[in-house]
């Protein structure tokens, strides 16, 4: 059997086995119009499928963000985890040529009076 996540629950995993039965009838059907039908019904099924899965997902990544808080909590250590250091986030200054070809930085330019 194939292995799958830990956090998908055996609801979701007993209607990815139903739409594969689906989806092997669909390969059985001899008609055209039997094969639309079957269709229809595997396109149902597929929609439980994501649905039931992104449930699961969002139930695990919520019981994640609330096991997160609490460590979090007790260690004290959540703003040194989470949060971006405090203070002007920018690129390094990459160095101007200006008119002598001489390299300036972009923080060097206010002292010379010009702008690049």
């Amino acid at each position: 059997m194939k292995i799958y996540k830990d956090w998908i629950t055996q609801e979701s995993l007993d209607n990815i086995q139903e739409g594969r039965e689906i989806k092997g009838e669909l390969n059985r059907c001899s008609t055209w119009t039997e094969k639309k039908e079957t269709q229809e019904n595997h396109s149902i099924a597929h929609l439980e499928v994501n649905q039931s899965i992104k449930r699961d997902k969002n139930r695990f990544l919520e019981g994640q963000r609330q096991l997160s808080k609490q460590v979090q909590v007790e260690t004290g250590l959540g703003h040194q985890i989470t949060k971006a250091p405090p203070g002007k986030q920018s690129k390094p200054a990459t160095p101007v040529k200006d008119q002598k070809f001489y390299f300036h930085t972009r923080r060097t330019a206010g002292k010379m009076g010009g702008t690049f």
